[in-house]
């Protein structure tokens, strides 16, 4: 969490422990720890000119979802059954 959402926390809510979601946490660590190599890595992809024909291959899937696609893109996925497809 934020640390200015923790000090609103702190100060709305005095002595109540504060818990976070361990998913969220996790996610936010990965980013932290990972941040670096996922810049590096999409820039190697963008300069061999790799992710044209990588979409090209997904969207040639017959099951493929195009919005799921969007969303990679976006750095996200919401529609977690058509991620499990591509897995």
């Amino acid at each position: 969490m934020r640390a200015g959402i923790l000090k609103a926390l702190a100060e709305v809510f005095p002595g109540i422990p504060i818990r976070i979601c361990l998913l969220h946490f996790l996610r936010d660590l990965g980013k932290d720890l990972l941040y670096d190599l996922h810049v590096s890595l999409g820039n190697e992809i963008n300069k061999r000119e790799v992710k044209s024909p990588l979409k090209s291959v997904l969207r040639s899937i017959p099951a493929y979802n195009q919005a799921t696609l969007t969303e990679i893109e976006q750095g996200f996925c919401s529609d977690r059954e058509s991620m499990e497809i591509m897995a």
